[in-house]
């Protein structure tokens, strides 16, 4: 197993070496997480505001080191021709299928269906042990040494850190996805929920909240506000309900 958490244990080895390396210079390295995401269904993401990729990428932006973000073929793409770049499709007896998947799983701020690929590059730790310029705080120009015990890469430490931030916007795109479709919405409760309460009260309260949903999406934009607040209030409690059950 890989100290580094690298699939390529002959990588690995090398990668070993050169911090080794970059230690004894009293430096630090920075690195490349990929994350493939697998079992995403197609449709998944907005085509304009709330782009999946655009959504990625604000998050793993938001983790702290990391300086860039690709998806699919990146930036290698401005340098393929659209014959090149474009994924040719294909159907067979299990479905439909591409070649090659330089949009990395996202077409148009949607989950295609295939693997989502991504790509987060860590910065350097920014503290060593070498000697560096700085001016301090009365303004004068200095030389500075930090002490103490530094990773000479996080990379590693990272790998997890991009894997939970790609869920957790998955998660919530999941979500808001199945909210724009009332027969899945209504699908998901009562298969995760309505099965588990005994009784009258609270399916009654869910008939009627659905109700009261449909007759708000359909009035004008003054009720969008309102209805945006019933559909936040709604999936808290029933969130809260289902929690409360499991335990």
């Amino acid at each position: 197993k890989s100290p580094l958490y690298m699939p390529d244990l002959d990588a690995s080895s090398k990668a070993e070496d050169f911090l080794s390396t970059t230690m004894g210079n009293k430096d630090s390295a920075g690195g490349i997480v990929e994350c493939i995401i697998s079992g995403v269904p197609a449709g998944i993401g907005e085509t304009v505001f709330e782009k999946l990729d655009a959504n990625l990428a604000k998050g793993i932006m938001s983790i702290g080191a990391i300086k860039g973000v690709e998806i699919g073929a990146g930036f290698d793409a401005a340098s393929m021709l659209g014959s090149q770049d474009n994924d040719n499709f294909y159907v067979d007896n299990t479905g439909i299928h591409k070649y090659s998947n330089n949009a990395g799983g996202i077409l148009g701020g949607l989950s295609d269906g295939s693997e989502i690929i991504l790509r987060a590059a860590f910065k350097p730790t920014p503290s060593i042990s070498a000697t560096q310029q700085t001016v301090s705080t009365t303004g004068e120009n200095i030389n500075i040494n930090i002490k103490g015990r530094h990773d000479p890469i996080i990379v590693p430490r990272g790998v997890v850190v991009v894997e939970s931030m790609a869920a957790m916007t998955l998660v919530d795109l999941l979500f808001l996805n199945m909210s724009t479709r009332m027969d899945k919405f209504t699908e998901f409760y009562h298969r995760k929920f309505l099965h588990l309460i005994t009784g009258k009260g609270l399916p009654y309260f869910l008939s009627y909240s659905f109700y009261f949903y449909l007759i708000l999406s359909v009035k004008p934009s003054f009720f969008c506000t309102l209805r945006n607040v019933f559909i936040d209030t709604y999936c808290a409690f029933s969130s809260l309900a289902l929690i409360t059950l499991s335990i």
